[in-house]
């Protein structure tokens, strides 16, 4: 979507609050300063982010005269698709929960490192070994996903890479706890 960035951090503030917000409110956090004229790139903003949008999918932003609203229904967002893999992954769904994290990487070419750490913690726990590794060699940082990794191989059978990716661990971190949290994700890192 080409749009202006204030209309981005827009659409983020407005995805954020899940509720109506008032207009001259949007504005005024949007442009500070003179209201006249916050209200006047408030206005810019939404036409160029209505001329953005598809004209056969569903507006954005719905409102009224004075309040705006995100439309949810009209928005897939990789955050959600995050959020609902580990839910689903809480209830044992894994298969379900990894679908929901390619469905996040699908919208969102440059993904933070958790959600392929939460994808190779899905996968390993699937027993799929191989594809965990695979999603941890996405990761622009794997050191923290390192203990994941050595057990991953470990599971494969090469204890020699699986030692080296624990030593990388110790260093990352010297005093690990037995459970590791990524954003309230379902991964769990066992220590051995």
């Amino acid at each position: 979507m080409n749009v202006p960035r204030q209309a981005l951090l827009m659409l983020a503030y407005l995805y954020n609050c899940r509720q109506p917000m008032p207009q001259k409110d949007l504005a005024a956090f949007l442009w500070p300063g003179d209201l006249q004229a916050a209200g006047a790139n408030l206005r810019s903003a939404l036409l160029r982010l209505a001329s953005a949008t598809p004209k056969s999918s569903r507006l954005l932003i719905s409102g009224v005269a004075t309040s705006l609203a995100l439309n949810f229904d009209a928005l897939r967002c990789d955050l959600d698709a995050v959020e609902n893999a580990s839910g689903v992954a809480r209830l044992g769904a894994l298969a379900d929960a990894l679908a929901e994290v390619a469905t996040a990487l699908e919208l969102n070419p440059l993904a933070p490192d958790y959600y392929y750490w939460t994808a190779a913690g899905a996968s390993y726990f699937l027993g799929e070994y191989t594809e965990a590794l695979a999603y941890l060699d996405r990761m622009r940082d794997p050191g923290p996903a390192s203990r994941l990794a050595a057990a991953s191989w470990a599971m494969q059978g090469d204890l020699a890479k699986a030692a080296s990716w624990r030593a990388k661990g110790v260093r990352v971190a010297p005093r690990p706890q037995a459970f590791m949290s990524v954003r309230r994700s379902f991964i769990r890192v066992e220590q051995f």
